[in-house]
C-alpha cells in the first residue's frame, strides 16, 4: 500500500505506522557532490542549507534509543557515521556533518549508494526511515536508478523500511523518477524545498509602538517565492513577551503582538532589554503532504525592547 507523505521527515512520535516497541532508525543518504556547493557557478549553492537542515532534523529526534546513520556519497558512499540519538550521539553526528569537507570533482551516482543502503544499512528489528537528499540526476541516465527504486518497492515491506526521495533543486527533477516513485510501495517524493531565514534584529518601542504589530522579516535564502500556508511558532526565551504563538508567514513577514504588560514590567527600571526569539515551523506535516520541505535556518532573532525616557516639565516659582 502506498505510504502517505504525511509521514515525511516527521520526528519519531508522528509516524502513524510505527510500533512503540520498535527502535526507529533514521538513515540519511546525503549527496555531497560539488554541485551542492554551486560548482563553477552553474548550480545553486545549497550546501550550508542542507547541513543546517540535517542538524535541525537530528535535534528533533526525541527518543534516546533511536539510531541515526548519515552516509555522504558521490559516486559511492564515502563515510559511514552511526550514533544513538542521545545528547552525546547527536552532538557527535552534528559535529561530523559540520566538519565534513570534500573537494573531489565526480559524477553523481545515486543508484549504487541506494542499493548499498538496502543491503548494508537497513537493519532488521528496526523501523528504517531512509531519506535520499540530492540536488541532481543520476549521471549517465536513470536506468539503474529506476531499477533500484523498483527493487526497493519489492523488498521494503519485509524489511520494515520506508524511503523518501528529496529533490533539493529543480535540477534533480526527472519525470521518469517521479512517476516510478509514485507507483512504488513504501516510497514518497518531495519536489520543492524552501530555506527560510529570519532577520536577525528587530526593535519595538513600548511607548511609541504600543498596540502596533511587530513585523519580523523572513525570506527564502535562495530568493524563491514562498508558498502560502506556512505557519510558524514564535517563542521568547525566559519571558512570555509574545502574545500569539502560531502565525502565518505572509509577504515575507511574520506579524506578532507584544504583551504590553510584560514589556512594561521588563522595562520598569531600565530603558532597554534584549530578548531572544526562536522561530520554528508549525505545520511541516501539512506542507510535506503537498510535497514541500520548509526548513528554518536556526538563527536566533534578537528583539530589542526600548522605552522613551519620560519628559519632565519643571516649573519654578519666585
Amino acid at each position: 500500500m502506498k505510504r502517505s507523505l504525511l509521514v515525511f521527515f516527521i520526528a519519531i512520535g508522528f509516524f502513524p505506522f510505527a510500533s512503540n516497541a520498535q527502535v526507529q532508525r533514521y538513515i540519511y543518504l546525503w549527496d555531497v557532490t560539488l554541485s551542492m556547493k554551486g560548482y563553477q557557478g552553474k548550480t545553486p549553492d545549497i550546501y550550508d542549507n542542507v547541513v543546517s537542515f540535517l542538524e535541525q532534523e537530528i535535534n528533533q529526534i526525541n527518543s534516546n534509543d533511536a539510531e541515526i546513520v548519515v552516509l555522504p556519497f558521490q559516486t559511492n558512499i564515502l563515510e559511514v557515521w552511526e550514533v544513538t540519538a542521545n545528547s552525546k550521539g547527536k552532538a557527535e553526528m552534528i559535529r561530523n556533518i559540520k566538519n565534513y569537507n570534500n573537494s573531489e570533482v565526480t559524477n553523481t551516482n545515486i543508484a549504487e549508494p541506494f542499493r548499498d543502503v538496502m543491503e548494508k544499512y537497513v537493519k532488521d528489528g528496526c523501523k528504517n526511515n531512509l531519506y535520499i537528499l540530492t540536488d541532481g540526476k543520476q549521471s549517465g541516465g536513470n536506468k539503474s536508478l529506476l531499477a533500484a527504486i523498483k527493487d526497493w518497492g519489492e523488498n521494503a515491506v519485509k524489511k520494515n523500511a520506508f524511503a523518501y526521495y528529496v529533490m533539493l533543486t529543480n535540477a534533480a527533477s526527472d519525470i521518469d523518477v517521479i512517476n516510478t516513485i509514485e507507483n512504488t510501495p513504501d516510497m514518497g517524493i518531495i519536489k520543492e524545498s524552501f530555506w527560510l531565514e529570519p532577520e536577525s534584529n528587530v526593535t519595538y518601542n513600548i511607548v511609541s509602538d504600543s498596540g502596533k504589530t511587530l513585523r519580523i522579516g523572513i525570506k527564502d535564502k535562495e530568493g524563491k517565492k514562498l508558498p502560502m500556508g506556512i505557519l510558524v511558532d514564535v517563542v521568547s526565551d525566559g519571558v512570555n513577551v509574545i502574545n500569539e504563538k502560531t502565525v502565518e508567514v505572509e509577504n515575507d513577514n511574520i506579524a506578532v503582538k507584544i504583551n504590553q504588560e510584560v514589556a512594561k514590567t521588563l522595562l520598569a527600571d531600565k530603558l532597554k532589554e534584549k530578548i531572544t526569539l526562536r522561530i520554528s515551523l508549525s505545520n511541516d506535516e501539512e506542507l510535506r503532504q503537498k510535497g514541500k520541505i520548509v526548513s528554518i535556518i536556526q538563527t536566533p532573532v534578537i528583539l530589542e525592547l526600548i522605552k522613551n525616557p519620560e519628559k519632565k516639565l519643571t516649573i519654578y516659582y519666585e
